[in-house]
């Protein structure tokens, strides 16, 4: 699992995370690289709306929950944007 500090960069046998992030005002752009095929857990809860978009690499499956409730997964392509509302927790994996 990983929050959004940007001073984080984590390694692993499986994965790099490495975190940038812009802030314009009340706006703020998080820049996270992951590398590997194994399994990644993600858990982000945040006081204001959050999109989350898909640069590169794709998820083809996983698990995705919001507040608790488990909502359906999509594929996750390059482009794709997840929707998360203000004050909602989102969980999952691919």
């Amino acid at each position: 699992m990983f929050c959004l500090d940007p001073t984080t960069l984590r390694r692993s046998r499986h994965r790099t995370l490495a975190h940038q992030y812009e802030s314009w005002g009340n706006i703020r752009a998080d820049l996270i690289k992951r590398t590997g095929l194994e399994r990644q857990e993600t858990r982000i809860a945040h006081p204001r709306h959050m999109f989350l978009m898909n640069l590169k690499g794709a998820a083809r499956r996983g698990e995705d929950f919001v507040d608790g409730r488990r909502v359906s997964f999509s594929a996750r392509r390059p482009g794709s944007i997840i929707y998360i509302p203000a004050g909602s927790e989102w969980t999952g994996w691919d």
